[in-house]
């Protein structure tokens, strides 16, 4: 007969050593997100003030190529003095560049919102090995004709240029970094939400 434990129960049996507890869990610290929109926006709108300043200028610079090869093609002004026009062409009209001085031009466009100047200072282009200067300058919103008249020249020669080509270059310079801009400034407040929630 066994030994039995006070109180009439068994002893308890042997194990190997008290029940331990695992530490509590600890979650680690949350990562803060929001930083790399932060970073890129920032230097997005830094990258596009630049460039507000920088792509005008290109444009309008690419816009004055265009304008400079339109006048480079010259062409002897028609008998009837007749000059087919479209939506923003602008013509200039030229005179050799001793005779200038002396002649005068005019000219009667069909379309209603045309201007007919006189340039402040002259622009010198040389034809065939004679040198012109411009006496005349006509503009036009919408498409016309333009009959020129000129009186004291021995030859007039014409070009003909866009004035679109400079508008819309210099405005996509304008454009373009306004529009990325404001871009930049929407991941830059996006990245600042986003650290303050995490």
């Amino acid at each position: 007969m066994s030994q039995g434990y006070p109180g009439g129960g068994y002893a308890p049996q042997g194990g190997y050593g008290a029940p331990g507890y695992a530490p509590a869990y600890v979650p680690p610290p949350r990562k803060k997100r929001g930083m790399k929109r932060i970073i890129f926006g920032i230097l997005g709108i830094i990258a596009n003030g630049l460039g507000l300043v920088l792509m005008p200028i290109a444009g309008l610079f690419l816009g004055g190529i265009i304008a400079a090869i339109g006048l480079a093609d010259l062409q002897p002004l028609p008998d009837n003095g007749s000059i087919s026009m479209d939506s923003g062409d602008m013509v200039i009209v030229f005179a050799p560049a001793d005779e200038a001085g002396s002649v005068t031009c005019d000219a009667q466009v069909s379309a209603s919102d045309a201007s007919v100047d006189k340039p402040d200072e002259p622009t010198e282009m040389d034809y065939e090995g004679t040198a012109y200067a411009s006496v005349l300058e006509i503009s036009a919103v919408s498409d016309g004709t333009a009959t020129v008249t000129c009186e004291g020249a021995s030859s007039v020669i014409y070009a003909s240029t866009g004035v679109w080509g400079v508008l819309i270059t210099g405005g996509i310079g304008l454009v373009i970094p306004i529009v990325l801009g404001f871009l930049a400034f929407v991941l830059l407040i996006w990245g600042i939400i986003a650290r303050i929630r995490s």
